[in-house]
């Protein structure tokens, strides 16, 4: 299982269906997609970015494909040096 912050802040939520085909690779665009199977992985990810200072919007419609996706936000400012 692995999360992906796109460029626009949407979530790809990635991972290889083993069980079923092991050449099978399955990419979702919101948590409620993700299989039973893969969702406590998932959920350890985005506690990881909420710790990072993400902020996760789940649902979010979009005005173009996939219309409806899961986005993140960086809430915690960068440190001045």
């Amino acid at each position: 299982m692995k999360i992906t912050i796109l460029p626009d802040g949407q979530l790809r939520y990635t991972y290889k269906a083993v069980k079923h085909d092991p050449t099978c690779l399955m990419c979702f665009s919101t948590y409620n997609e993700v299989g039973a199977p893969y969702q406590a992985d998932a959920r350890k990810q985005i506690n990881k970015l909420l710790d990072q200072g993400y902020e996760i919007q789940f649902g979010v419609e979009l005005d173009a494909p996939p219309w409806v996706a899961d986005k993140a936000t960086r809430t915690v400012k960068e440190k001045k040096s």
